[in-house]
């Protein structure tokens, strides 16, 4: 066995003491990313809002795509029927 030194201390704990130390650990974790951990519903409705606001902004993003693919077709199409109709009032 190594001797006991600051880097390998052995601590026995009870199943509540761990359950507290990992429930502080992680409220803290939280507080310091700037979160209320305090009120558990309102934290899932936080967190229901940016799933949301994600999913929100990621089919925005798909239409605002189509939009500008539609856009350039059509100008591309209105381009060659206008070329289209001139040639043909040429030719007359």
């Amino acid at each position: 066995m190594p001797p006991l030194n600051e880097e390998n201390v052995q601590i026995a704990l009870t199943k509540a003491e761990l359950e507290e130390i990992m429930e502080k650990t992680v409220m803290r974790a939280f507080t310091r990313c700037g979160i209320d951990s305090s009120d558990p519903i309102k934290l899932q409705q936080d967190f229901s809002y940016l799933r949301n606001l994600r999913e929100s902004a990621k089919s925005l993003r798909t239409i605002g795509f189509t939009a500008a693919i539609l856009t350039v077709i059509g100008g591309v199409g209105t381009a060659l029927f206008v070329g289209l109709r001139e040639l043909m009032n040429k030719g007359s």
